[in-house]
């Protein structure tokens, strides 16, 4: 019996978590995922302890199944490489800040006018647009701007604590894997191929800090507190100080 996602091509231009774990997800369901890696560094989580023989085991758990490409996309031999394998794509996925795509030539607008059934999904801090879009950010500021951190401290010491987990990282994958599995079955029931997708349906965005909010939405009420959040039975662990 075929996977699910058998015969999906996914170009996975994302590196470290969130954008990995969201493809590997992808991947798990029978997709075929082609990781574009800078030809100097690669994906940095291949440096991250701990290795098995001289291989990051973070790094496998979330890109094991996948193929692998160098390609420098600064060049236009890499882009050329790039607007090939988009043509046959189903799916990009990318995680650099707002515009860099753009500046290379392969944004959304772009590459639908080669493959006008692609499914794009953009990966940010802040999302694509307003004032924070351009400011870096990682798990542990998405997690302190949405209130998180205030409700993972323990009973004796009040201050913010960062959870054990990255939460804002792996919830942004899973829920961009669901956007992107939801553009599919859009285009899955559509009579044409040759027909595009909506812009909405396309290219579904992640913003890391939005899935953060999402998370603390249905326990708002004891969320926005600060000094007097901590709740045992949402977080009976004790937490490590920020």
């Amino acid at each position: 019996m075929p996977a699910a996602l058998d015969g999906v091509v996914v170009l996975d231009f994302t590196r470290l978590l969130p954008g990995p774990f969201c493809t590997q997800l992808l991947c798990n369901l029978g997709a075929d995922v082609i990781k574009i890696e800078d030809p100097q560094l690669g994906d940095y989580m291949r440096a991250v302890p701990p290795t098995i023989d001289d291989t990051s085991y973070p790094f496998l758990m979330v890109n094991r199944g996948k193929r692998s490409l160098a390609v420098d996309l600064k060049t236009p031999e890499g882009q050329e490489i790039l607007r090939r394998l988009a043509r046959r794509a189903d799916v990009v996925v990318e995680q650099f800040r707002p515009g860099v795509m753009t500046r290379l030539g392969v944004d959304y607008d772009g590459l639908a006018m080669m493959n006008p059934r692609l499914v794009y999904c953009s990966f940010s801090g802040y999302g694509q647009t307003g004032p924070y879009k351009d400011l870096p950010g990682h798990d542990i500021n998405f997690e302190a701007l949405a209130g998180i951190l205030a409700v993972t401290g323990n009973r004796d010491d009040r201050r913010p604590a960062i959870p054990g987990v990255p939460i804002a990282d792996l919830a942004a994958g899973f829920n961009a894997a669901l956007a992107i599995l939801a553009a599919l079955r859009t285009d899955s029931t559509r009579p044409s191929r040759s027909s595009p997708r909506s812009a909405r349906a396309t290219r579904p965005g992640e913003a890391s800090s939005s899935t953060s909010r999402s998370t603390t939405l249905p326990s708002s009420s004891w969320c926005s507190a600060s000094r007097d959040s901590w709740r045992p039975e949402k977080s009976p662990w004790r937490g490590r100080r920020s």
